[in-house]
């Protein structure tokens, strides 16, 4: 694992930087990386993005492009959804829900009621 410490100055700025970004635009997914255990893969993520920045020796405001674009193409790649016009990221469940199929998502209480509905059928069924 890179420390701090023994990373160049250059490095450690792009590093401050793409979680800069990170927090200004992306903050909001936080929880939905937090469920899907995707955090390791974003700081991964973030330091790889770090390296290359260095690597191509971008000025920062050219890194933070850079850096917006990794990020939303990350995103993209794990299956996050950026409905046309809207300022978030969904994913890939609630996008289907509220933009393709326009109906409310079923939460947990109504798969168990079609259960119990499936159920009841089946016994006045047979």
């Amino acid at each position: 694992m890179l420390q701090k410490s023994n990373l160049p100055p250059q490095l450690n700025t792009y590093i401050s930087l793409g979680w800069w970004v990170w927090k200004r635009y992306f903050f909001k997914i936080w929880d939905l990386l937090t469920e899907r255990c995707l955090l390791d893969d974003l700081r991964q993520e973030i330091r790889l993005i770090a390296l290359e920045g260095n690597f191509l020796q971008l000025s920062n405001k050219d890194f933070l492009k850079y850096v917006n674009r990794r990020l939303y193409r990350f995103l993209i790649n794990y299956g996050f959804k950026k409905p046309q016009g809207e300022n978030k990221f969904l994913s890939e469940e609630e996008y289907l829900y509220n933009y393709i199929l326009k109906i409310p998502k079923p939460t947990f209480f109504d798969k168990v009621e079609s259960i119990k509905e499936d159920k009841i059928l089946k016994s006045i069924i047979q």
